[in-house]
This record gives C-alpha cells, sequence and structure tokens, in this order.
C-alpha cells in the first residue's frame, strides 16, 4: 500500500459535501454554535457499506451542505479536501458542488461558488496541488434554479470554475429533463459531465453523450450493452468510475461483477475516483488498493495509465494540460511500471 500511497494521481470526480473530514466538519459545525462530535459525525456522515439504494446514500449530504453557508466555511471545506487529496498523492483534483443546495437567504449561489474559488487559491498556496471546481445542476430542483448555476458556470469558468455536471437522484429525474439546459452550456462553450448510468438506466448514458457530455460520472449500465462502447471510444468519453461507492449504492451488485476491467478489455478510458471521500470513508489510495484486491491485480503501470488517461480527460486548458501530462510522466520515471500494487 506504501507505493500506492506514493504513486502520483488524478481525480475528477469528487463531491466537496461529501468528503469534508469529520475533524473540519466539527469545526463548521462549532462556527455555527453547534456541537457535534466527531464519534456523532460518524453515524450521520458516513453511509452503511451497503445501501439499500441511492436514495439511502444521498441521505448523509445535508449533514454536511446545511454548514457550509458562509465565505469562512466554504473556504475550510475546500482546504479539507485539499488536503486529503495531497497528503495521497493526487496532483489535479476537480471538486464539484451545488451551489444550489449550500445557498441560504443571507448567502447567495454566487457568493457560494466565489468563495470557492477563494477556498480553491489558498488550498493550492498552501498544498502541493492544482484544482478546479464543476458546478452541479441538480436533479429535482427547477429549471429556473438550474439555469442559473449554468450561468454561474459560464461567468466564473477559466477563473476556477472548470465545468458543469448535473447530480442527483438519476432513478427519478432521467437525462431528457436536462437536454435544453445542456445545449445551452454547449453553445456557450461550457464542457460538462453528468451523473448517469449510475442506477442502471443505460439510456441515460447515451442521452449525455448526445447533448455533447465530454466524460460519464459512473457510466455502469454499460456494461449492459458493451456495443454502445464504440460511441463512447470514438468521442473519446471517458468513465468517472467510483468503485466503493459503486458498491455501496448498488450501481453494481458484487466485486464479481464489476465492469472495472471489463471496461478497459473493451477499450474504454476510465478514471478511478473517491465520488465521496467522507460519506463512502475512503481515500484514492483505497479505490485503486481496494480495485487490485477484489477485481484483479493491479501493476503501477496500470495505475500510470489510467492517471494519464485522467489528466487527458480533465476539464483544463490544453496548455495546462500537457504541463500536467508531462508532470506525470516524469514522476513515473521513478517507478517500475511493472511492479505490483502489493
Amino acid at each position: 500500500m506504501e507505493t500506492l500511497l506514493n504513486l502520483p494521481k488524478v481525480e475528477l470526480h469528487c463531491h466537496l459535501d461529501g468528503s469534508v473530514d469529520l475533524h473540519a466538519l466539527s469545526q463548521l459545525y462549532q462556527l455555527e454554535g453547534l456541537t457535534k462530535t466527531e464519534e456523532d459525525l460518524l453515524k450521520e456522515a458516513v453511509a452503511p457499506a451497503t445501501c439499500l439504494n441511492l436514495t439511502e446514500y444521498l441521505r448523509c449530504f445535508p449533514v454536511t451542505t446545511k454548514v457550509l453557508a458562509s465565505e469562512k466555511a466554504m473556504m475550510i471545506a475546500v482546504l479539507s479536501v485539499a488536503k486529503q487529496a495531497a497528503a495521497e498523492g493526487v496532483r489535479y483534483l476537480e471538486i464539484r458542488f451545488s451551489p444550489d443546495f449550500i445557498q441560504t437567504a443571507d448567502f447567495s449561489m454566487e457568493q457560494v461558488v466565489q468563495a470557492a474559488i477563494e477556498g480553491v487559491k489558498l488550498a493550492q498556496a498552501v498544498y502541493p496541488i492544482r484544482l478546479g471546481l464543476i458546478l452541479c445542476m441538480m436533479r429535482g430542483r427547477s429549471e429556473d434554479v438550474n439555469r442559473q448555476v449554468l450561468g454561474l458556470a459560464e461567468k466564473y469558468l477559466g477563473q476556477g470554475i472548470v465545468a458543469l455536471d448535473v447530480a442527483g437522484d438519476e432513478s427519478k429525474y432521467p437525462m431528457p429533463l436536462f437536454k435544453e439546459l445542456f445545449l445551452e452550456a454547449r453553445a456557450a462553450g461550457i464542457p460538462f459531465t453528468a451523473h448517469a448510468g449510475e442506477t442502471g438506466n443505460l439510456d441515460n448514458v447515451l442521452w449525455a453523450l448526445d447533448y455533447g457530455a465530454r466524460r460519464i460520472g459512473h457510466g455502469i449500465a454499460l456494461i449492459k450493452d458493451l456495443s454502445q462502447a464504440e460511441d463512447l471510444k470514438s468521442a473519446g468519453i471517458l468513465l468517472e468510475m467510483c468503485p466503493i461507492s459503486n458498491l455501496q449504492t448498488g450501481a453494481s451488485v458484487s466485486w464479481e461483477t464489476y465492469p472495472f476491467g471489463i471496461f478497459r478489455e473493451t477499450g474504454l478510458a476510465v478514471s478511478i475516483n473517491t465520488d465521496n471521500r467522507t460519506v463512502s470513508s475512503s481515500s484514492l489510495t483505497q479505490e485503486f488498493g481496494t480495485l487490485d484486491a477484489q477485481v484483479g491485480s493491479l501493476t503501477v503501470g496500470d495505475v500510470y495509465q489510467i492517471t494519464r488517461d485522467s489528466a487527458q480527460a480533465a476539464f483544463l486548458p490544453e496548455g495546462d494540460k500537457l504541463a500536467l501530462l508531462d508532470e506525470l510522466d516524469q514522476a513515473y520515471q521513478a517507478f517500475d511500471l511493472k511492479a505490483s500494487l502489493r
């Protein structure tokens, strides 16, 4: 595990409100004049190892979002996630969140976004990591609210915001409900990913591809019809896989059927991600380690290829992307690519 911990990594799918560590979360409650011990938060903010469904998993998030509605709180949250990632060798991390779920009457969505951007600036000054922010439109919210999120993504694109997403309960709110919003995003030049195929609906993946998504969050349902993989490969689409979360929520029913190996054999580009570091009690090191133990032996070279594919799919300007790829190539020269992770 020490070798894996030291390997340079890239993470593309990490939710802010699911990844604030328990110590920082306890501090956020203190800022609000509330008392929540880390032991209390362990029960409320961490999901069971096996959830009944995605809905049960999502119940953990309000514990955090309810104490993020100030500039200081947002900065503490971003710093918490950046610190965790930097400590395990993550060189580039994209953090996503819904400004709508954090806003209050006294703290607007725009103030939420501005505070997160300030948090990114501070985190990058303190830790050896680069960050990008993805704004999430949310399933179940009004089109007007989601259009405001889209507008904020357009306004702050290139100033810390790197892309747009749609998240939430996919089983209740399929992709066609967001078609017009994504077409508007595409017309405005805002790159976007989309949570799709996490709850068994392959059509959501195909719709997201059709609307112009450059990545797919989870995409597990693609296993139902691998013939569709050719279209994703042709379009250069990467799947943001989150193994531990995918087993928790039932997106995959067992490690024996988890499609990581099949997707790679098919030639699909995949990234490995935590999804929610706190809710899933995970780290990127644990995600790779679990895959190695449960799905099939991985080598340092496998991690390198996945990391490189992730960097290639990052929502970065081309010059910055090339610099990141060069940084990774040089860093991995210090490792034996044929070596086992164990």
